[in-house]
């Protein structure tokens, strides 16, 4: 819980007030220093340690449950089950969005709110104003120089519980981001972190760039010396954790092997005589400039962030004194496996079970260190992912991927056929299609006209569920049915298309060289795990629908600090324990 106020608590690097927190932090300061709001949990957390499993779905917590460690063993906590078994478990939880990626997904979970509000809507989108596309939703739009803009947090429009706890607290509590994936770490960390590190997979360095005026700290800068995945990985190979007879349960037919063998890049189609089966993955040397990639995308990927992070929270002296801090850390490698082999693969039993050793790990560390009974852990999901069509389809499920390029074709013939040749369409990413304003106005055609009709023709289209229409939510004419609430809640006026595209349950568009991708409003990408240990937790399985955006609102109800600024969620009422201390 905050205190009162004082001025003696070094930054992360040990150089005390930062000017870049000044301008935020005058209203704490205008009137004298004062205490915040009076406490209001059972005990005081010294850190907050938020971990976003990067597509987990919800089913892996119980469909491995068997293979995860125990809650504790020899007094010493496990991963998963400890947290599910000691903590709060969340069994009905779903975004309550349609574009379910990885980016919209780390700013919900840390704003506590949605698309709508905080902005960033996928991982890239089509900027009307500048024509251009916003290539990484950590960029501003291109500027047609053809030199990469510097990725940092401009396009969240809403604070994030790291921001928050810094401005309640003086500056004084420190907000840490690390994720293999650079945006993943950049939207974590909001506004005001004091460390953001990203992993230059070219290199196998740890980085951040020039929007973060804070050099980056002696200890990273050793890390990144002593080249830690060189001397782990280098010529190694991921081999798999368990005995061959656990994988079984995950093996599909023989038509099924092969339908997925034929979606596999060349590297990866080699298969022992038992069938289906392709461990072991051998990486590379560092000199190759392969390694780092391939162990990024690997099981054992996580092993370095989780490494990363125990030395953040030692050289950062994390959870060392009453003010709380915040470390988030996003689990990458476990998307890079998912989109590979999909779901259903032997590949992602296996990453799932490292990450609960690695996790337990973690904890066990952070039990040594800070003391668990001071530590609130929040494991979440980014999303999850869909089905390989081919897998589904061998077994008589309806699914497909039809081609991005194809699917621009033939809706851009659907508007032909009413208006005349030219290229109707400016931008396609995600579930979202732009006009050509441009091409509108020059044909003297309202934007209106034009997308009823595409969006009438797009949703004929056997892969398509429905479309609706930018003008329309605008107006505030949303669909009927149990997907009209997560659409509008993704929906962001200025960013948006001119029209929304749900493809079919198991279709998507093909995303380019991966197996299976998420993005979808349906089941198997937006239900994901929360579970909450720590001080002022409740334990127990709770079945009410919830939202990841639910848990900023719960950690600032714990931390006793205003919500972030956009936040839609609620707190997650019947796992806390609120008193005064």
């Amino acid at each position: 819980m905050l205190r009162a106020c004082r001025t003696d608590r070094a930054g992360a690097n040990g150089v005390g007030w930062q000017p870049w927190i000044f301008f935020l932090a005058v209203a704490v300061f205008a009137a004298g220093c004062v205490s915040p709001s009076p406490p209001t949990t059972v005990q005081s957390p010294q850190l907050v340690v938020i971990l976003s499993v990067d597509q987990y779905r919800a089913d892996y917590l119980t469909r491995f449950w068997d293979l995860y460690l125990p809650a504790r063993s020899e007094g010493k906590p496990g991963g998963f089950r400890f947290l599910a078994q000691e903590g709060a478990d969340f069994r009905n939880a779903a975004y309550d969005y349609a574009s379910t990626f990885t980016c919209p997904g780390h700013a919900s979970i840390l704003t506590g709110s949605v698309p709508a509000i905080h902005g960033v809507i996928s991982n890239s989108w089509y900027d009307r104003e500048s024509s251009a596309r916003v290539g990484n939703c950590t960029e501003p739009p291109s500027d047609g120089s053809g030199q990469r803009p510097q990725r940092g947090p401009s396009n969240l429009q809403a604070t994030t519980l790291g921001d928050e706890l810094k401005l309640a607290s003086g500056g004084r509590s420190q907000v840490v981001s690390l994720a293999f994936k650079d945006y993943a770490a950049i939207l974590m960390g909001g506004r005001l972190p004091d460390l953001v590190l990203w992993f230059d997979q070219s290199n196998g360095q740890w980085r951040n760039n020039s929007n973060y005026p804070q050099p980056l700290p002696e200890w990273v800068q050793q890390l990144n010396q002593q080249k830690w995945v060189d001397q782990e990985y280098s010529k190694q190979e991921w081999s798999p954790l368990l005995e061959e007879d656990v994988y079984r349960r995950l093996m599909l037919g023989q038509e099924a092997r092969d339908l997925l063998l034929k979606t596999l890049p060349e590297s990866d189609q080699t298969e022992s005589p038992s069938g289906g089966w392709r461990f072991p993955y051998r990486f590379a040397s560092a000199e190759s400039g392969m390694l780092y990639s391939q162990v990024v995308r690997s099981g054992i990927g996580n092993a370095y962030v989780l490494h990363t992070a125990q030395k953040a929270v030692e050289a950062q002296s994390l959870g060392a004194d009453e003010y709380p801090d915040l470390l988030a850390i996003s689990l990458s490698s476990n998307d890079y496996v998912g989109h590979r082999f999909g779901p259903y693969s032997p590949e992602a039993l296996d990453v799932q079970v490292r990450t609960d050793r690695l996790l337990a790990e973690f904890f066990q560390f952070l039990d040594r260190q800070v003391g668990l009974d001071r530590v609130i852990i929040a494991l979440t999901a980014d999303h999850g992912v869909a089905p390989v069509p081919e897998e589904l389809a061998s077994l008589g499920g309806s699914a497909g991927r039809p081609a991005f390029d194809e699917l621009r074709h033939r809706f851009n013939q659907l508007i032909e056929q009413r208006f005349g040749n030219g290229a109707w369409i400016a931008g396609f990413n995600g579930n979202d299609l732009y006009l050509n304003r441009s091409l509108l106005r020059e044909r003297r055609l309202k934007v209106e006209d034009v997308a009823g009709f595409a969006g009438q023709a797009i949703s004929d289209l056997e892969e398509v569920h429905s479309v609706v229409a930018r003008h329309d939510l605008l107006a505030g004419r949303r669909p009927g049915g149990p997907l009209a609430e997560r659409i509008s809640n993704g929906f962001h006026p200025q960013r948006s298309g001119d029209l929304i595209v749900v493809f079919r349950p198991n279709y998507f568009p093909d995303p380019g060289g991966l197996r299976t991708t998420h993005g979808s409003p349906f089941a198997y990408d937006t239900r994901v795990p929360i579970l909450l240990r720590g001080p002022g937790v409740r334990s127990g399985i709770f079945l009410r629908p919830v939202a990841p955006t639910d848990i900023a609102p719960t950690l600032s109800q714990l931390l006793g600090v205003s919500y972030p600024s956009g936040t839609t969620g609620r707190p997650l009422e019947e796992a806390l324990q609120l008193g005064r201390d």
